[in-house]
């Protein structure tokens, strides 16, 4: 929670858009609940945009490990087989 909160440079643009506070204490003391919930609903768009990209290139990479294997069982097959 602090990581996200207060020290992830990739979220500072959208931190300062709704605090500043330097500590967890801080940002529980001084800042109001929507300002807090309005960068968690922010920042999780981009998490999950961001999970959504890696499950995608995840399967790509699956999806091509499985081709390949698929391939070597199969081409023996096919360069032995003559017409």
């Amino acid at each position: 929670m602090k990581h996200i909160h207060i020290e992830c440079v990739d979220f500072n643009d959208v931190r300062n858009k709704h605090f500043v506070d330097s500590s967890i204490k801080d940002l529980c003391d001084n800042v109001e609940a929507q300002n807090i919930i309005d960068f968690i609903k922010e920042t999780m768009i981009f998490i999950s945009n961001f999970s959504v990209f890696i499950l995608m290139f995840l399967f790509t990479l699956y999806s091509r490990l499985i081709a390949l294997i698929l391939l070597s069982e199969v081409l023996p097959f096919i360069s032995d087989f003559h017409i």
